[in-house]
């Protein structure tokens, strides 16, 4: 069992571009308005929407934010007090209504180490380094710290929401190794929805 908060290190080509520190989907109290309609005012963010073409999700008031509410003695009527975070969702995650901050700053030189090593270990020159610890600008061997996810395939959107951050440029780099042009194949792959998978 690992503790502390949820971050993600965007690497490529051996390094990191961006990293972020998730965090859940909540919202702030004020003294004033209910839950509810804080959620409604979070959702006026033009940067939210229940498509993937925004960067940051809708927060939906759904079963999993109900449970929350309840193990807490709330629910969505609530009034929370004035600076009062309510978390609504059990993983910290942007699709989920989370947002997330730009640490890459922070780093301590160990736990970059650690990830990079992490990409390179599984022959990646993409990759979403996902670590867990209670302080990433802290020695991992004081505060501890692991790996829960390496993907090889991540999710851009979340660093372009977050921080001026060119992830793009470094991308197409690796890419075209040296600045020259190349080709880079394009497949598509179409589903039938009326049949079974893998017909």
């Amino acid at each position: 069992m690992l503790t502390g908060l949820n971050y993600r290190a965007l690497v490529i080509d051996g390094v990191i571009i961006s990293a972020l520190a998730r965090e859940h989907a909540h919202v702030v109290g004020d003294g004033e308005n209910t839950i509810a309609a804080l959620v409604d005012r979070a959702n006026h963010d033009p940067r939210r929407s229940l498509v993937d073409d925004t960067p940051l999700f809708t927060i939906e008031l759904n079963d999993e934010a109900e449970a929350n509410l309840v193990a807490l003695g709330y629910s969505k009527d609530t009034v929370p007090g004035d600076g009062e975070h309510v978390i609504l969702r059990y993983f910290p995650s942007i699709s989920r209504g989370g947002t997330a901050q730009d640490i890459t700053d922070d780093i301590h030189p160990e736990v970059r180490e650690v990830m990079l090593l992490g990409g390179q270990a599984l022959g990646l020159g993409l990759a979403g380094v996902d670590y867990i610890t209670p302080g990433i600008s802290k020695q991992p061997a004081k505060v501890g710290g692991g790996f829960y996810e390496i993907n090889c395939h991540p999710a851009l959107f979340a660093h372009f929401a977050t921080a001026p951050r060119d992830v793009a440029r470094p991308l197409f780099n690796m890419l075209s190794p040296g600045g020259r042009p190349q080709h880079v194949p394009i497949i598509t792959i179409c589903e039938d929805r009326e049949k079974p998978a893998f017909v």
